[in-house]
């Protein structure tokens, strides 16, 4: 067994385009990358072993995809994203990599909340408030109702058809705003303007102040 204290523990910070691959491939594209970049990797059950961050949404892109790694050796930052970065496609870029301490939460326990900018809205931004439930169909023909009240936590008008709003991520630690969106009764948008950025993952402290990851 390697011991907790032989870890090096690295969080590598991803972008995500609108367009890019699911977010279950790159806890994938991660793996292969460490097994092929020659960096001294932990194993765990099933290779490298590595954490994966909640994922933005299909169709929605994102400045706060992350992922923890674990080495057996002491490298350099840019070093890990020189080595990693040539294996990282299908829409995601490397932003940073930073060592963490081992024991730290990994971003899938820590982030309860996440920042949103939503652009090209026409009408319907002052109604959101108002909404108190929608129902969402799943791909498996699952419906699912939401609370709208609980789970949009704030809306701020930021521009003429701009608007950033915090969202609750759910049990899944995940939430898909584009398709929230599309729920609501009222909102329409321009689709040659409209777009979902993911800027940020907040957690909440114990003054109940909201920190970004």
């Amino acid at each position: 067994m390697i011991k907790a204290e032989q870890i090096f523990k690295y969080r590598i910070k991803f972008s995500k385009s609108s367009n890019s691959a699911a977010h279950h491939e790159l806890r994938k594209m991660i793996k292969s990358a460490l097994a092929e970049s020659g960096l001294p990797f932990a194993t765990g059950k099933t290779g490298p072993r590595v954490a994966t961050g909640p994922g933005a949404g299909d169709g929605e892109s994102s400045l706060c995809e992350y992922a923890d790694i674990c080495l057996l050796k002491d490298v350099p930052e840019q070093e890990i994203n020189l080595k990693l970065s040539q294996f990282i496609s299908g829409g995601f870029k490397i932003i940073e990599v930073k060592e963490v301490p081992y024991s730290i939460c990994s971003v899938e326990a820590l982030a309860q909340y996440a920042l949103y900018t939503v652009g090209g809205i026409k009408t319907g931004a002052d109604k959101i408030s108002e909404v108190t439930e929608v129902e969402i169909i799943h791909e498996n023909g699952i419906r699912e109702l939401l609370n709208i009240k609980t789970l949009i936590c704030s809306v701020k008008k930021t521009g003429d058809d701009k608007l950033e709003l915090i969202l609750r991520l759910n049990v899944q630690r995940s939430a898909c705003l584009r398709q929230i969106l599309t729920m609501l009764p009222g909102l329409e948008v321009d689709e040659r303007k409209f777009f979902i950025e993911r800027s940020a993952l907040l957690w909440q402290s114990g003054g109940g102040n909201l920190i970004a990851v």
